[in-house]
């Protein structure tokens, strides 16, 4: 059986890496602040690609960096799968 596989954010990381809140990002990108929220907890299906675009300009990122596919073990953990053996 293959494994599950989800595609999951990495927005947490990149904000908390460069020192930036989830309002102060929201705030200087004009984007809805829910939304932000809701991709950097990963409560989001899904973005559109002008979001993902507006994301990744604002931080001068590709999407791969924002975005990251892994292997979902169980309901709450994720392995890389880059690191899946």
């Amino acid at each position: 059986m293959k494994p599950k596989k989800k595609m999951i954010f990495k927005l947490d990381k990149i904000l908390d890496e460069r020192g930036l809140s989830v309002m102060k990002f929201a705030e200087q990108t004009k984007l809805n602040r829910s939304t932000i929220s809701r991709i950097y907890h990963n409560h989001n299906s899904g973005i559109t690609l002008d979001l993902l675009l507006k994301i990744t300009e604002a931080l001068n990122i590709t999407p791969n960096d924002l975005i990251e596919t892994v292997i979902v073990k169980s309901e709450e953990k994720y392995i890389p799968e880059s690191k899946e053996g």
